[in-house]
């Protein structure tokens, strides 16, 4: 929209026509709800020198000069804040053949609309206001207000902020589960600022959602399983909608948080061990389990099965801690040959997990018993006259202990040589 401010010829001092300026200045600033003389629009980033437009000619200057009278006139910026001023100039351009004289604006340093608009970059509009003047002052005196529309161009990536961030999942969360994740911001407007969100890393377990440019998630979008994976690094793209788009990147880390979802598993389903009977008390074996968990959900005690004999618990014990299988007391192989139960791993999840195993001691043989004779009779007699081998007297003799110390040989020490002893089986 253009405005021509126009002062009638009145008499008056120099002091009065600076006054007269300076108010006219202050109204043109004052109206600065959109009513400007002329109004240009200039891409950022446009190098210098370049054609704006021509002053003279789209403020119609000839309507107040003759046309000699005009190239004798300049144009000139009164000072703005924050001042632009240096990054414009009037250039004056005869006219041909005895044309016109052209009054051309050039930009002579490149403007970045995101420093120019810095505390509305986002805003629809971006502008700067230059009051100027045509001097020498005549009669008509002119004001006018240039205002420059500093138009977009997609020179800005979409930045994250922090560019890195840290999230976390429980093992246990449902698909469909989000946590919020930073946003970009584009210092660009209109198109070139809005972004879209996307994963830029594969996964079969994640993607991003947005309820807004600022809302921003990372969704489950499978289970997931810490003992297999217990963490993903990941990429997330905000890309904007400029003509040649500009993508930021946000590095995301996702941890993977422990559920007590794995039972302590022991080495071995059973265990074996042989002790020598009447041994002292010590360590005969050791069990141990792991659990894939990890804190106090991987953190495996050892104990007893609950439903073990007690003849058992007389005789053996485990380790808390270290699945050390002990002897409590000596053991009488005659008393119990091999002695079977389980111990039990639980880890330190609530509710806990447990599992069991089998534990087997054999007691090996002690000569430790002596071989005992029973007679039917102390006392026994036999016929005259009977013939040698007549079988006079029958006893056992038995030895509690196994193979070669429960083998037994009898003889007589006192027989006068009538009677011999004999092994029957």
């Amino acid at each position: 929209m253009r405005r021509q401010t126009v002062f009638p010829r009145p008499r008056m001092t120099l002091f009065n026509l600076a006054g007269l300026l300076l108010t006219a200045l202050l109204a043109s600033v004052r109206a600065g709800s959109g009513k400007y003389n002329i109004s240009y629009s200039v891409l950022e980033e446009t190098d210098g020198p370049a054609l704006i437009g021509d002053l003279a000619g789209d403020l119609n200057l000839l309507r107040f000069y003759s046309s000699d009278n005009l190239a004798k006139k300049r144009v000139e910026f009164l000072r703005t804040s924050p001042d632009y001023n240096s990054h414009f100039r009037v250039r004056i351009v005869p006219g041909k053949a005895g044309g016109t004289v052209r009054h051309e604006l050039m930009l002579v340093k490149r403007l970045d609309r995101e420093l120019v608009c810095k505390d509305s970059a986002l805003a629809s509009e971006c502008y700067l206001a230059l009051s100027c003047s045509v001097k020498p002052y005549d009669d008509p005196i002119l004001l006018f207000t240039v205002r420059i529309f500093v138009l977009d161009v997609n020179d800005n990536a979409p930045v994250f902020d922090p560019a890195q961030n840290t999230v976390q999942f429980s093992e246990a969360d449902l698909v469909g589960s989000r946590k919020p994740i930073p946003h970009a911001a584009d210092a660009d407007s209109g198109p070139n600022a809005r972004v879209a969100y996307a994963l830029a890393t594969p996964s079969n377990h994640f993607r991003v959602d947005s309820d807004s440019q600022t809302q921003v998630y990372l969704t489950l979008a499978s289970p997931l399983d810490r003992e297999t994976v217990a963490s993903y690094s990941l990429n997330v793209s905000a890309t904007d909608f400029g003509d040649v788009p500009l993508t930021g990147y946000l590095q995301l880390s996702v941890v993977v948080t422990d559920t007590n979802d794995c039972f302590p598993v022991f080495d071995r389903e059973s265990y074996h061990a042989k002790v020598v009977e009447n041994s002292m008390p010590k360590p005969v074996l050791t069990v141990h389990a792991t659990d894939g968990d990890i804190g106090e959900n991987g953190r495996v005690k050892y104990q007893l099965a609950s439903d073990t004999l007690s003849r058992v618990h007389r005789f053996v014990e485990v380790g808390l801690e270290d699945g050390a299988v002990s002897l409590r007391r000596p053991i009488d192989r005659e008393e119990l040959a091999v002695l079977e139960f389980q111990v039990r791993a639980v880890d330190g999840g609530s509710p806990a997990k447990t599992s069991v195993a089998t534990v087997q001691l054999t007691v090996l043989d002690l000569n430790d018993c002596p071989p005992r004779i029973e007679l039917p009779a102390r006392r026994t007699g036999v016929f005259e006259n009977r013939q040698p081998g007549t079988v006079v007297l029958s006893f056992t003799v038995k030895d509690d202990d196994l193979g070669i110390n429960g083998s037994v040989q009898c003889k007589l020490i006192k027989g006068l040589g009538r009677v011999r002893s004999e092994r029957v089986r």
